[in-house]
């Protein structure tokens, strides 16, 4: 997402821009136990280390409030 640099600052434009810029960076090398997995401001393909399993996984899907995590080679994590 490209910053909106024709809109004031201030703009609904740069609010939204800020809060994709804030979920990129709060997502990037998360870990904790199983438990403690996210459950907000999830993406497709999102990466947590999972401690308790001692691995990373991914985020698979996300539909009606539950996440689907999965290692890397697709089994359910």
């Amino acid at each position: 997402m490209q910053p909106p640099l024709n809109s004031p600052i201030g703009s609904n434009e740069w609010i939204a821009w800020f809060d994709q810029v804030t979920i990129a960076i709060n997502s990037i090398q998360k870990s904790g136990t199983t438990a403690d997995r996210p459950t907000k401001n999830l993406y497709i393909g999102q990466r947590y280390f999972d401690t308790t399993l001692g691995r990373p996984i991914y985020l698979q899907s996300y539909a009606f409030g539950v996440a689907t995590w999965a290692f890397s080679n697709g089994l359910p994590a």
